[in-house]
């Protein structure tokens, strides 16, 4: 099943619970995953080599960019700009971006987390959030994640792969030779039982007792 076809199953016969559009939402996840397949293939493309290199400038977070970040956040937000979504909220951005006057939606995203390893070719990915927009952007990026209506992330490694919950699960596409995110699992959870772990032990000492 195709990304689309899943999303519309996943509204169907409930729009009437909803105080949004849902098919608004649709197109923005549609326009997510043209801008990840694009920038997919920026990074496997060895003539794009020099997107690798530092920018010179810093993020919003202070980290050091790469011209592969700009890049991203330029083909997201351009792509973004005709759909539902009001305010645009960037790692890349040192302020909100304003979109669309009537939308909707707002969005919190990290064009391309991870860059700094890409010349370990180890996986790095969109990480994104969809909120309903208020009239104030402080109000509306500053939400509680409880009032999130989809988050999600892109993951380009060996393969590309979107994992992502509209609040009813969550689930994972793998993009096809095709360029069409195919659903792989529905309704995942994590394991009770594994024989493995992976934390960030560099947190220990500000972990509460019970992760400790």
């Amino acid at each position: 099943m195709h990304l689309e076809k899943f999303l519309e199953l996943q509204y169907k016969d409930k729009k009437n619970n909803f105080n949004y559009n849902p098919n608004n939402l649709i197109q923005i996840f549609n326009l997510l995953s043209i801008s990840a397949i694009e920038i997919s293939k920026i990074i496997s493309n060895p003539e794009q080599g020099e997107l690798s290199n530092k920018s010179g400038n810093t993020n919003s977070d202070g980290d050091e960019t790469k011209n592969l970040d700009l890049k991203a956040d330029s083909i997201i937000r351009q792509n973004l700009s005709s759909t539902d979504i009001k305010w645009y909220a960037s790692e890349e951005e040192k302020d909100f971006v304003f979109l669309n006057k009537n939308g909707g939606f707002s969005i919190c995203i990290d064009p391309l987390d991870g860059s700094s390893n890409i010349e370990t070719n180890a996986p790095i990915g969109t990480i994104f959030g969809i909120y309903k927009s208020n009239k104030n952007p402080n109000e509306t990026i500053l939400q509680n994640g409880d009032n999130l209506l989809a988050a999600g992330f892109f993951i380009y490694g060996p393969r590309v792969n979107l994992i992502f919950s509209v609040g009813n699960g969550t689930s994972i596409f793998q993009l096809s030779q095709k360029d069409k995110f195919v659903l792989m699992h529905e309704a995942i959870k994590i394991s009770e039982n594994t024989n493995e772990l992976s934390i960030n032990f560099s947190n220990y000492a500000f972990w509460p007792s019970y992760i400790k």
